[in-house]
């Protein structure tokens, strides 16, 4: 299943920069919050590890930002993952399907000159399933931090876990399980020549515990930067840097990674995205390494 999704995802990113007709005003800057944009977005990441056994994984979510007032645009993501986990020795083998949490907000944007922008908004995440405390845990069993890798446990929660590492922690709250997340973010975005963007966004998140697993409250702090060149056509591509912090964890304080990316993004139109996402350092990483997060991410959309 996943090796066809990605080559259809490859045969459609090679078919839209092949025949969307017409050219990029290069002279015509539209910061990337300043657009109403819609893309539907893939994440793919299969492990093979020799204790955890191996897995496959996807996300996908339907995610976008619509101007609904001068300056100001809604924003919305809307997520689902599908986990496959077997152990060939073992004759284990399952497959999953999750909804993740809804998210809805709406942020202000607006230049301050013709090469300088700024957005600043926030988003309030709701979850779409509860778990079980004595389902997973047994009965008078204590709570357990979200990030323990628990091979034993429920598939439920299991599944969770791995949709979060998909994108190396990053959007957490798209998977965060029996929590509601409120998340404040914003950044600005910068022409720096007629070819080359610079853009950066910090988020602070706040997952307050409403299930019977959410151990406590937690905070996230995420700081995103990216650098792009994009020639008039809207061929490009760049190389974006992460990192997310965890204030609450008593053990790993942050996680980083990066991600090349290849892309094909006018002013206005469709537009694709295909990127690597490599993580970095302990404990997700280093991405190439067994068992650790290198996940290939796709974008297909559309802007206006």
């Amino acid at each position: 299943m996943f090796s066809r999704l990605l080559a259809a995802s490859a045969v459609s990113f090679v078919l839209l920069l092949s025949g969307v007709a017409g050219a990029a005003d290069g002279d015509a800057w539209v910061p990337r919050a300043q657009q109403n944009r819609v893309a539907l977005e893939f994440d793919v990441w299969s492990y093979d590890d020799p204790l955890l056994g191996t897995a496959h994984s996807l996300t996908w979510s339907v995610a976008g930002q619509v101007k609904i007032a001068r300056g100001v645009y809604l924003d919305f993501d809307v997520p689902w993952a599908v986990w496959d986990y077997r152990i060939p020795p073992a004759g284990l083998r399952e497959t999953e399907a999750t909804m993740g949490n809804l998210t809805l907000g709406a942020h202000w944007a607006g230049k301050v000159s013709e090469r300088l922008a700024f957005h600043a908004g926030g988003t309030l995440s709701v979850p779409t399933s509860f778990t079980d405390r004595e389902e997973i845990l047994g009965s008078g069993s204590a709570s357990v931090d979200f990030f323990v890798w628990l091979p034993l446990s429920s598939y439920l929660r299991m599944r969770h876990e791995v949709a979060s590492r998909n994108r190396a922690y990053a959007d957490l709250h798209r998977f965060f399980l029996d929590s509601i997340l409120a998340r404040g973010r914003g950044g600005l975005e910068l022409r720096i020549l007629p070819t080359l963007y610079y853009r950066a966004d910090i988020a602070s998140i706040v997952a307050f515990a409403v299930g019977d697993l959410a151990d406590r409250t937690h905070l996230f702090l995420e700081a995103h930067s990216e650098i792009a060149a994009r020639a008039s056509t809207g061929v490009g591509g760049g190389l974006r840097v992460q990192a997310v912090f965890f204030p609450t964890r008593e053990d790993d304080k942050a996680q980083t990674a990066l991600e090349p990316y290849f892309s094909y993004e006018p002013t206005r139109g469709f537009y694709a995205r295909l990127g690597l996402l490599v993580a970095l350092d302990d404990t997700l990483g280093f991405g190439f390494e067994e068992g650790q997060v290198a996940t290939l991410r796709t974008a297909l959309g559309g802007s206006w």
